[in-house]
């Protein structure tokens, strides 16, 4: 498969949209109450993506495809909850479904935490709901490590979210492969 991976610009927000409405729907149809898989829409990511664009301690990276245009992507920056001791954040990946499982994904990962590496962040963390195993999954095999859980509501339906820790950023892209 053919894919490059680049920095992400404000020509690329509406295929980051799609991309990113498809794969959320996609993920969390049938995981989730229907309100939940549908809260995100093309518009409001489309202006997510243009805010986020213009922040200059947040990077995104897509994963381009030669013939099918943008396919992935992956947001990048400072900690943003209560997490002691990993002061970095992957913000979020996805990817669509066609191309889950084909190292485009495990790709967007690692280009995201040497961008952390670049901006001297020594370990860092996701977030992903606890009902989405296979977040869990590539995570567990990318060498994350369950390091605390919180929770969070939305339409009156309480969700459980887990996050996972990197404490060595430097062993991390010295030993993945």
């Amino acid at each position: 498969m053919t894919f490059t991976i680049r920095e992400a610009t404000l020509e690329d927000v509406n295929e980051i949209a799609k991309v990113h409405v498809s794969s959320w729907q996609s993920t969390y149809t049938g995981m989730t109450d229907e309100q939940f898989s549908n809260i995100l829409t093309y518009e409001s990511s489309r202006t997510r993506f243009i805010e986020k664009l213009g922040e200059t301690d947040v990077f995104t990276y897509v994963a381009e495809h030669i013939e099918h245009g943008i396919i992935g992507f992956v947001t990048t920056g400072p900690q943003r909850y209560e997490v002691e001791g990993y002061p970095g954040e992957v913000y979020a990946i996805y990817l669509l479904e066609e191309f889950q499982g084909s190292g485009v994904g495990k790709r967007l990962f690692i280009r995201a935490v040497q961008q952390l590496a670049t901006l001297g962040f020594t370990s860092f963390s996701v977030l992903l709901m606890k009902e989405n195993v296979p977040a869990q999954q590539f995570y567990d095999h990318l060498g994350g490590k369950k390091i605390k859980q919180s929770t969070f509501e939305i339409n009156e339906v309480v969700y459980e979210d887990i996050f996972y820790g990197w404490e060595n950023i430097q062993h991390f892209l010295e030993t993945i492969k």
